[in-house]
């Protein structure tokens, strides 16, 4: 039935999953909202019918393409989210030695050793001098 056509990949079945979360979401705001009803029972046969598109079609460079797009995009989310997590594991680590503050003139963000006392801290980026308690 395949046999010179594309097939399945991870962008349709990102696709199919998603359009069965929109299918559950219909499902639950039918009642309460007919609008959103129709927007997420829209979109999910809108997804459903572009997946069994992508499936049948013999247009393998395009769908090649659309892939490439699809796990370019995922990789940058997955590094965001990694960084994301490795800046928070950090802050978390150093939380007992380092008190952080914000600069109120520019909202640049300074690392202070704890228990100092009273410093006068100047902000790196726009050199305004404000003092704090450590």
């Amino acid at each position: 039935m395949f046999k010179g056509r594309y097939g399945n990949d991870k962008l349709n079945w990102t696709m199919l999953i998603t359009a069965g979360v929109l299918s559950l979401l219909s499902l639950f705001t039918g009642r309460s909202s007919y609008i959103l009803y129709a927007v997420f029972s829209g979109l999910a046969t809108f997804l459903i019918v572009y997946s069994v598109v992508r499936m049948f079609s013999r247009n393998f460079y395009k769908r090649e393409a659309e892939l490439n797009v699809f796990l370019n995009v995922l990789a940058r989310i997955k590094s965001w989210y990694n960084n994301k997590t490795a800046e928070l594991r950090a802050r978390h680590d150093e939380r007992k030695t380092y008190k952080r503050f914000t600069c109120p003139q520019c909202g640049q963000k300074l690392r202070v050793p704890r228990h100092k006392g009273k410093v006068r801290l100047t902000c790196t980026k726009c050199g305004n001098k404000f003092i704090r308690r450590t």
